[in-house]
């Protein structure tokens, strides 16, 4: 009798002991998390960004993230912790975000693109010859990408402005740079006339059918040497009347 109670002792506090710990030996599991990817397009050269963000992961699970770019799904582009990623060429990625702790792990993956929507800088440029003094102009016209600046060099320089416009310019040779937003520089060198115009007094078209009393059409050729002609033209005449005097016209 007294070996059996001994046993039944024993299987008492077995039970007991099971009972207060009923977790004892249940395994750790790590929290789903989210995972998104926030992308900036190339707009310069390799100027692609990619914002890793990972919300409900264990906090005190370590966030790997492996880039790859595709086609290559063997051998990463970049494995790294930090939560972006710069200096990226345009291109198909994947990623994939795992987060660890002691021995556990778990995945979530993501595939994005970055768009090249980088513009080369490309211009053409306008002038206005000479007229009357240091009236010149330069126009630039901007063909593809955005410029930050222009700026003139030659007879006399102008200092960087945002305005595509250069005005009261003497005549001369000049060296146009245009810089844009990814600071890249272009320029074009071209040349501003002085245009000086002349009658020719041997080339006059009259036209003897009169096309109104009182009224004649006469006709001269003009020519510009050093420029071409900017229209329009004003011109003066001054009429000598067949019975003396003069009128201007």
């Amino acid at each position: 009798m007294i070996k059996s109670k001994n046993i039944l002792f024993s299987l008492i506090i077995i039970g007991v002991v099971s009972f207060i710990n009923p977790d004892l030996h249940s395994p750790m599991v790590l929290p789903d998390f989210a995972f998104t990817v926030e992308v900036k397009d190339v707009h310069c050269t390799s100027d692609g960004e990619l914002l890793f963000q990972v919300s409900n992961s264990d906090t005190s699970a370590t966030i790997t993230y492996t880039v790859f770019l595709k086609p290559e799904l063997e051998k990463p582009y970049k494995v790294q912790n930090a939560n972006t990623l710069r200096n990226l060429n345009a291109g198909e990625y994947r990623i994939v975000a795992t987060q660890e702790l002691d021995g556990l792990s778990s995945s979530q993956e993501m595939d994005v693109t970055i768009n090249d929507l980088y513009e080369p800088l490309e211009f053409s440029v306008f002038v206005e010859d000479n007229c009357q003094g240091d009236d010149g102009k330069i126009m630039v016209e901007m063909n593809s990408g955005i410029a930050s600046s222009y700026q003139i060099q030659g007879p006399v320089n102008r200092s960087p402005q945002t305005d595509n416009l250069f005005e009261d310019l003497p005549q001369g040779s000049y060296n146009v740079q245009v810089v844009n937003v990814c600071g890249e520089r272009l320029s074009q060198t071209i040349t501003l006339k002085s245009s000086n115009f002349t009658l020719d007094p041997e080339r006059v078209d009259f036209v003897p059918l009169l096309e109104s009393c009182g009224e004649i059409s006469v006709g001269h050729y003009i020519a510009s040497n050093g420029s071409v002609i900017e229209y329009p033209i004003t011109l003066d005449f001054t009429v000598h009347l067949p019975g003396g005097g003069t009128e201007a016209v």
